[in-house]
């Protein structure tokens, strides 16, 4: 998925305060994203869980949902953003970087038991 994509689902799945508040709606070129990425921005801002559902809920109230692509197109971004990838360029958008990722190797050791 395109980062922007990726972003929004991510939201949608696991929203993170951080990311909503770092990113704003004018930051994105499809319009239809700047769209959706208002609509949870704004229920962050009252107070209201962000999910499928209450931005579903928030584009209809303000006439936008078909828009953007309706019930179809969001429930593509929520599918998209619970792939790992989507993970990755969610953080990507935030940051603007790749996260460093540190490998642990772990040593199992043998227990001895006193059969």
């Amino acid at each position: 998925p395109s980062p922007e994509r990726a972003l929004i689902g991510v939201t949608l799945n696991q929203p993170r305060p951080e990311a909503v508040r770092a990113v704003q709606p004018e930051d994105f070129y499809v319009p239809a994203h700047e769209t959706i990425w208002a609509a949870i921005r704004a229920l962050d801002e009252a107070g209201t869980a962000i999910d499928a559902v209450t931005v579903v809920d928030h584009l209809k109230t303000r006439g936008t949902l078909a828009s953007v692509g309706g019930l179809p197109y969001i429930a593509e971004l929520v599918t998209e953003g619970s792939n790992p990838a989507a993970e990755r360029a969610a953080y990507i958008a935030t940051h603007g970087q790749a996260p460093e990722f540190t490998i642990e190797v772990l040593f199992v050791q043998p227990q001895h038991t006193d059969d």
